[in-house]
């Protein structure tokens, strides 16, 4: 906005420039005010406006099945259940911690939810991020986390892993209304996932390694690594999204740390740090591009004030008069008015008997005043002013100045 405001400004000057020479009275002064101006309120809001800027501004946390999806199941717990907790952990611990991003839940009770909506859910919210929280299952030793991003499967055990997970729509009425005659017990029906490329396949490739990093470093699990593979719910998302599998059910240990709080808690703490640290990223991104944008935005300016003052200085010094000017002094001094009048082109024909003529603006009445001077003291200028007064300027009086200011 100042930006455009200075634009204005100096684009202003350059049509009084051409079409009426230009108005000096302290033009320089103005345009290095109004610089200075928008260059401290660039710096002095920009960090403000950097901390308001948030890349991650809404953040979906989806738990996994729900209802009559019980998902994976061990011994005594299901993933629904396990997924749900953590999930609403992870959710309560963003909301505490960073009030500025708005968490929304694609559930917080025992509901079952088709996948489609709850990509659906985070579209119509415009979120920024899509987490997707599930446990995982497979043999009784299988064991440790993984972190799924959009993409075709690498080897035959993503493939699994998105096959049970994509069985849930096999759970909605109509289901092949909704997903293309997709079916997700079909190895072939994921070659679609290679033609499907998620545009955000950066951002969420960064945030699944940092939750991966995360659960070997803060919650002390073995990790199995980032995956890609062919997730409905991610195919649908328009947005980074990132599908977590905090570990197996089927596996006995895994199970009763999932199932306990302490290992519930420190999951949701390991998903949180990731976010935490996924969104400074961004951050500082952000911060360093707007950064940048102002910097050329001020130099940009800085550089059209310049080229404004040069043709000023041009014009200035094409004058017949160009001593006209009024130039301020330190000390007392006097001056003695002889007109004032809303031209500021009277030259030497006008003031030709007088000498040391000089031009000052009245701003409130955008008019100039002409006089004679400076005098340093007041005889001189009681002097000049009976001489001005002899030769037709009948309404000539003193004036006083102190440090370029009009004084009493």
């Amino acid at each position: 906005m100042y930006a455009c405001v200075l634009a204005l400004f100096l684009k202003f000057l350059e049509l009084n420039a051409k079409n009426v020479k230009i108005r000096l009275f302290n033009g320089s002064f103005l345009i290095l005010t109004l610089l200075i101006l928008v260059t401290s309120t660039y710096s002095s809001n920009a960090q403000n406006s950097y901390s308001k800027n948030y890349t991650v501004k809404t953040v979906v946390i989806d738990a996994g099945h729900g209802g009559h999806d019980h998902g994976a199941s061990g011994k005594r717990h299901k993933e629904k259940d396990v997924a749900l907790d953590i999930a609403l952990k992870v959710g309560k611990k963003i909301e505490r911690e960073m009030p500025d991003v708005k968490v929304l839940y694609t559930r917080k009770t025992d509901k079952f939810i088709p996948l489609r909506e709850r990509a659906q859910f985070a579209n119509q919210n415009n979120a920024d991020l899509f987490i997707s929280i599930h446990c995982n299952g497979g043999s009784t030793t299988a064991h440790g986390t993984e972190t799924f991003v959009l993409g075709l499967h690498r080897n035959e055990d993503n493939l699994k892993v998105a096959m049970r997970e994509n069985n849930s729509i096999l759970l909605e009425d109509d289901y092949n209304q909704h997903y293309g005659n997709f079916q997700p017990n079909s190895p072939e029906a994921y070659i679609i996932f290679n033609m499907h490329q998620s545009s955000h396949l950066n951002q969420s490739l960064d945030l699944a390694n940092m939750v991966e990093q995360e659960f070997t470093g803060s919650a002390q699990r073995r990790s199995r690594g980032v995956k890609q593979a062919g997730f409905l719910v991610l195919r649908e998302t328009a947005m980074p999204s990132i599908l977590v599998e905090t570990g197996f059910l089927t596996n006995g240990n895994e199970e009763n740390y999932m199932a306990s709080n302490n290992g519930k808690e420190k999951l949701a703490v390991s998903i949180f740090n990731a976010f935490k640290g996924y969104k400074k990223k961004l951050d500082d991104e952000a911060a360093r591009i707007q950064a940048e944008k102002i910097r050329k935005q001020k130099e940009a300016a800085e550089a059209e004030a310049r080229r404004i003052e040069e043709a000023r200085r041009k014009t200035e010094a094409a004058w017949a008069w160009p001593a006209l000017r009024h130039h301020h002094r330190k000390g007392e001094y006097y001056f003695v008015q002889l007109l004032v009048s809303n031209s500021y082109e009277k030259g030497p024909e006008t003031f030709k008997s007088l000498d040391n003529v000089k031009m000052d603006y009245i701003k409130l009445a955008d008019s100039w005043k002409y006089m004679i001077g400076p005098y340093d003291s007041f005889e001189a200028a009681k002097a000049a002013q009976l001489k001005a007064r002899e030769e037709g300027f009948r309404d000539a009086f003193i004036l006083k100045y102190k440090d370029g200011k009009r004084s009493k």
